[in-house]
């Protein structure tokens, strides 16, 4: 029998976001396994009083980066095993892009690997780590200044994160 699942009524986030946010993080604490039908898109948008086109989006979205498979007629279901790897940059440059690009060459297919940015601004750096935390399998992360290492990295398992760039 699976969780159902948890949508956050508020915040920051648009309502598909926190749909996605909902479906991934079920998926990621094993509620959904690969290969399991995820509910339907009139199911959540009853339960949670949302639009079917906010779900749908959401789906949509989820299906576009390779976590979710939709059979017609049947709906939508858990994708097959991909590890997700978040690259998180400082800013970009044409070294930076020849690192993703080597990065990703290097990986197994099965690897899906996301790149932001956080441009020294500390808002975004924050924002998006801890947004991030339990949705990835590997976070590889240029650290926000030289000094010391953030705070928030220390929320992510030491196991799953590679700290770029550090030491003096």
């Amino acid at each position: 029998m699976h969780r159902s699942l948890q949508i956050e009524i508020s915040g920051s986030h648009t309502k598909m976001q926190r749909v996605m946010n909902a479906i991934l993080n079920a998926i990621n604490y094993g509620a959904y396994e690969i290969g399991d039908d995820l509910p339907s898109v009139n199911k959540l948008s009853v339960q949670f009083g949302l639009s079917r086109d906010t779900v749908f989006k959401a789906y949509r979205e989820l299906k576009k980066r390779g976590l979710v498979e939709s059979t017609p007629a049947k709906g939508y279901q858990v994708a097959q095993t991909t590890s997700r790897v978040l690259l998180f940059l400082d800013s970009y440059s044409p070294f930076k892009d020849e690192l993703y690009n080597s990065f990703v060459t290097n990986l197994p297919s099965s690897y899906k690997v996301e790149l932001a940015f956080h441009h020294y601004n500390y808002a975004v750096f924050e924002s998006v780590l801890l947004d991030s935390i339990g949705k990835y399998n590997m976070y590889v992360v240029m650290n926000f200044n030289n000094e010391k290492i953030s705070d928030i990295l220390y929320k992510i398992d030491a196991n799953k994160l590679l700290i770029l760039d550090w030491g003096q």
